[in-house]
């Protein structure tokens, strides 16, 4: 997984400080997640004030929901990769998405 950036967000106020961002797109991204005890992630986990940390990025925090979730840590890594999708982003946080991936970052590989 290649970072293109960091992210930070909340789920149900647990803190989740920076996580790694990969995929990058309009609707959505890929994290990388530390497992922390007693917090599960799982296919329909909102995830609140989800913010970008990039310059390029749009600074403004968006509500996401987590789409898929890649084994709970099978490879005893101690982080869990996750696919989130935003949800009802402002058209200006989508501009800035699409004009970022377009213009500023290679093509993603992931499923080549």
């Amino acid at each position: 997984m290649e970072s293109q950036g960091k992210a930070r967000f909340q789920v149900a106020g647990q803190p989740y400080p920076i996580v790694q961002v990969s995929d990058l797109g309009p609707d959505g991204c890929r994290i990388k997640v530390p497992v922390q005890p007693g917090a599960v992630l799982n296919a329909e986990t909102l995830l609140d004030r989800l913010e970008l940390i990039h310059p390029a990025l749009p600074k403004d925090p968006v509500q996401a929901r987590v789409v898929w979730v890649h084994d709970q840590d099978a490879a005893g890594t101690g982080f869990v990769e996750t696919g989130v999708q935003f949800l009802h982003p402002p058209s200006d946080y989508t501009r800035k998405l699409s004009n970022y991936v377009t213009f500023l970052e290679p093509p993603s590989t992931y499923g080549h």
